[in-house]
């Protein structure tokens, strides 16, 4: 599939396959399904549900398209058992308000005054949520809420949501379906403000989600890559990485072979990460370029590190 037949890809105007395919390099047919589902998400303004195994690059998605694209990239929300989907909407300082109340011996606060808006409401419209802030209590979140340019598409990150209550996906459907939600505890209706968003959720599969929370989301899933594949995104991407920035050289065959050789196979066997291999041929090429010694001994250092985040990806599902 060319860029010129690629209507999707046309129209929402990112940068070349190439400069995608840098980011999210699986394999030809891999990388053109995966930009493909980001393009009919945003053509249909619904959240892009990433699935995969641990180490695929799931979470790097949003940062790649953010990248990319030159769009803002909104606080990424990780999901755990204790995350309350309500907070995604907003928070409320319910102690502070409390200690307050005392201090004045007065019932009479108002609730919004100690509201803080969730992640969606931000990501939605932040100007509004800006507007319904108390300046004095969102110290440095809102500053960075404020530093957002509203004409500027914007990206977020749900990691992990399968970590959340089996009901967590299920109450936020009113979100996914058009963006807009009533604020609890207030009522307040948060709309979106008509700019570009791109709402991406990671899943490592270990729940099953509801008919109804699947249909409103457009699906991809990272697959990991055997070595032959892996060899040729390695090449590719230190080709490309030279092209950008000419204080690095590109490796050779057998350079890339021993990159290769020193990135963790994922658990179970199953072959590399696509981004891991990436981030490994990059660092290689960026210490070797500084002086760092021999190909042989940068590795060995990269290689600990690599190990150690993937050794933690598996036990928490994460990267």
């Amino acid at each position: 599939m060319t860029d010129d037949t690629h209507a999707i890809w046309r129209f929402f105007n990112p940068l070349s396959k190439q400069k995608a395919t840098y980011h999210f390099d699986t394999g030809e047919e891999e990388a053109v399904a995966l930009i493909d589902a980001i393009n009919v998400a945003l053509a249909i303004g619904r959240p892009l549900l990433v699935t995969g195994d641990a180490g695929t690059g799931k979470s790097s998605i949003a940062r790649g398209v953010a990248e990319t694209m030159d769009w803002r990239l909104m606080p990424r929300v990780t999901v755990t058992s204790r995350s309350e989907p309500e907070a995604l909407k907003a928070e409320f300082d319910d102690i502070q308000r409390l200690s307050d109340a005392g201090a004045r011996e007065t019932k009479d606060l108002a609730i919004g005054e100690y509201m803080r808006p969730g992640a969606l409401w931000q990501l939605f419209n932040p100007q509004d949520a800006l507007h319904h802030w108390n300046r004095q209590r969102g110290g440095a979140a809102y500053k960075a809420l404020a530093d957002v340019d509203v004409n500027t598409p914007r990206v977020m990150l749900i990691d992990e949501i399968d970590k959340g209550d089996i009901d967590f996906a299920n109450d936020l459907l009113d979100v996914f379906d058009d963006g807009n939600f009533k604020v609890p505890r207030t009522g307040h209706s948060v709309t979106r403000d008509g700019t570009r968003v791109l709402l991406v959720i990671t899943s490592n599969q270990t729940k099953t989600f509801s008919d109804a929370f699947t249909r409103r989301c457009i699906p991809v899933q990272l697959k990991a890559v055997l070595r032959p594949r892996a060899l040729k995104i390695a090449a590719a991407h230190s080709a490309h990485v030279a092209s950008v920035d000419m204080s690095l050289s590109a490796l050779t065959v057998e350079q890339t072979e021993k990159v290769l050789d020193a990135v963790p196979v994922l658990a179970g066997g199953g072959g590399y990460s696509p981004a891991m291999v990436s981030d490994m041929v990059q660092a290689a090429m960026e210490f070797l370029a500084q002086g760092g010694g021999t190909l042989d001994g940068v590795l060995t250092s990269l290689k600990t590190f690599f190990h150690r985040r993937q050794a933690v990806a598996n036990m928490t599902g994460g990267f």
